[in-house]
């Protein structure tokens, strides 16, 4: 497919509103489909140093219901919850289901949050990859988790933990871990 991009308008806190005329062969017909995003992280979160154990959590979703709860439950059950951090692409079919009104999704320093609408959806391995393509700086650890998803208490340290107990039993030498 090919695209050519224009600026249709802007959200000052929220980043610009991008439309793109995109051919999808598989539709055979064009489409026009509306990126919406929240600053890019490397604007405002460059100052980031991260610390040891950092990870990052791509979440694809379409029309998902309970993002921010999977988020907040990630934060708030995290033995370290400064060291989490979240990708979150969200395909929407119909805007009066954009969640770019939710200030904890947009505003938070550790969420990225993109949102694309289309006519249909475009697929769970097209939202997984443009949800990892968010990660802006060099995570120790990748977890990949459905958008409905809720945590135990310190769920980072223990997944961590067995993860590493793993690598080490499998003599694993790896700089790149994906959880």
């Amino acid at each position: 497919w090919t695209s050519k991009p224009s600026v249709a308008g802007s959200i000052p806190a929220r980043g610009a509103i991008i439309v793109v005329r995109v051919w999808l062969a598989y539709m055979c017909r064009e489409t026009f489909i509306a990126y919406v995003a929240t600053p890019h992280p490397p604007k405002f979160l460059e100052w980031i140093d991260l610390i040891k154990d950092s990870i990052f959590i791509p979440i694809a979703a379409c029309e998902e219901r309970f993002i921010e709860q999977t988020v907040r439950s990630a934060l708030a059950n995290a033995e370290n919850p400064n060291n989490i951090y979240f990708g979150i692409f969200n395909n929407i079919l119909n805007k009066e289901h954009s969640l770019l009104d939710n200030d904890f999704l947009t505003n938070h320093k550790q969420i990225f949050y993109v949102e694309l609408v289309t006519p249909a959806p475009m697929g769970t391995g097209f939202a997984r990859m443009n949800a990892s393509l968010l990660q802006f700086k060099n995570f120790d650890y990748m977890f990949q988790i459905d958008a409905h998803t809720f945590f135990s208490k310190n769920w980072d340290t223990q997944l961590i933990n067995v993860f590493n107990k793993i690598k080490d039993q499998e003599n694993i030498d790896e700089d790149k871990l994906i959880l």
